[in-house]
């Protein structure tokens, strides 16, 4: 029996949660919406007052993937301190008497 070629398998464009993750190139609006969870029509705004360059063409604006990705790194470690620091404070003020740091392993 003659052996079969297969071709190389592509990397998929989903993470296993089925959200698009943006690989190479350019991005448009929508592909940014999705991958940062944020509203489509407010994510132009968010992505300029941060300070994410966008790419204007004739097609529309976009923005390069790899902007978008290290936005999104630093919006979540941005989000991973100001959720530890609320930790801090209730642990502090004796709202809340457990604390979270030994429950799971903290990634940053």
């Amino acid at each position: 029996m003659p052996k079969q070629k297969t071709r190389p398998q592509s990397p998929p464009s989903t993470s296993p949660a089925g959200i698009h993750v943006p690989e190479r190139g350019l991005a448009d609006m929508r592909e940014a919406a999705d991958f940062l969870m944020e509203d489509a029509e407010a994510v132009e705004s968010v992505l300029a007052a941060a300070g994410v360059p966008l790419v204007h063409a004739d097609a529309g604006a976009f923005l390069r993937r790899h902007d978008l990705r290290q936005f999104r790194a630093r919006d979540q470690a941005e989000q991973r301190e100001r959720l530890r620091e609320l930790t801090r404070m209730s642990i502090a003020m004796g709202l809340d008497d457990v604390d979270y740091s030994s429950l799971s392993s903290d990634p940053s």
